[in-house]
């Protein structure tokens, strides 16, 4: 089998790193692809780049647009893909080699819709880690994938070494799951909106074990700005999952997410609280926080330094200004 597989890059104020992450792309071991590159309205010589590479590979397709926001271009390369699979990747991250033929193959051997991998973080002159030689593959019914999935966000024992991560990213997808399913427009936390939805959808999700995907930590990028309440739309993502599987009478599925949802809402809590912020928080946001924090002791979830944010926050926030 040779299906056609669908790459989505959403551009954006990338230049820097934008040419080491389509190096990666268009140097895949699996040949028969559609990279489809979302200029989403970049100031910077990132369109440039991307027309560039285009000229040089018949197999990519450039779209510009306004800018819009990472789910926005996502959803307008999701309207666009014509292969039978599609994956995505972010414009300041690099894939192993194998990336897209270790998924295609995990997803027809298992007979699946969704093929996962593993992913490590780098920053810029770091070497990256590509792991083993050595993989694993295991297969999940999907609302199995979603247990697992919840359960690592929680910091709960799980059963895989190895399991399925919430990112968009690192994932090959049968394109049939995202009719009637797109990513939120001007969310934050896009993808705890929907993977959780598409896993659910998927008959089975095969687990690599191996690492192929490689996310760089940029400072500039929207999880490494400064706290803002934005951040609470991860809150609002998980209480929509949790209603879609309540109504589903997936009952496993309500726990472990009530809980995942008890954690975020803690940490975001304490987040607002380091940053002065607590007091604008809608009411609906705000927790117990002393109740959830003991439950949290209780259950080995708190590390040393969500600790010390707790018991001393003027502390804590003197610490993150100087490190900043």
């Amino acid at each position: 089998m040779n299906d056609l597989v669908s790459v989505i890059i959403p551009v954006y104020k990338v230049e820097p790193y934008l040419r080491e992450c389509l190096d990666s792309v268009v140097n895949q071991t699996y040949y028969n692809l559609e990279i489809i590159l979302v200029d989403d309205g970049s100031p910077d010589d990132c369109p440039k780049i991307c027309d560039e590479y285009a000229e040089n590979d018949s197999r990519i397709k450039v779209i510009h647009k306004e800018n819009g926001g990472l789910s926005d271009a996502r959803n307008c390369g999701i309207d666009i893909a014509s292969g039978k699979y599609l994956t995505f990747v972010d414009s300041d991250d690099v894939i192993h080699s194998l990336y897209v033929e270790s998924l295609y193959n995990a997803l027809c051997e298992c007979c699946a819709d969704v093929s996962v991998c593993q992913y490590v973080s780098f920053v810029k002159n770091e070497s990256i880690p590509f792991g083993e030689n050595c993989v694993d593959v295991k297969t999940l019914v999907g609302r199995d994938a979603v247990i697992d999935l919840y359960n690592r966000q929680c910091r709960f024992s799980y059963k895989m070494k190895f399991g399925v991560p919430i990112q968009a990213w690192g994932k090959l997808y049968r394109k049939e799951l995202f009719e009637q399913i797109c990513f939120p427009f001007g969310k934050i936390h896009e993808d705890q909106f929907i993977v959780p939805l598409i896993l659910y959808r998927a008959k089975n999700v095969a687990v690599i074990s191996k690492n192929l995907y490689f996310y760089r930590k940029v400072e500039h990028s929207i999880m490494k700005n400064h706290f803002s309440l934005k951040r609470f739309d991860d809150l609002e993502a998980v209480s929509n999952c949790i209603d879609f599987f309540k109504k589903k009478k997936e009952l496993e599925i309500v726990n472990v997410a009530e809980k995942c949802y008890t954690r975020l809402s803690y940490l975001y809590y304490m987040m607002a609280r380091i940053a002065n912020l607590e007091y604008q928080l809608p009411r609906k946001y705000k927790v117990n926080f002393v109740k959830v924090f003991l439950w949290q002791r209780n259950n080995s979830l708190l590390n040393m330094r969500e600790t010390i944010a707790y018991l001393f926050p003027c502390i804590y926030r003197l610490y993150k200004s100087i490190k900043h």
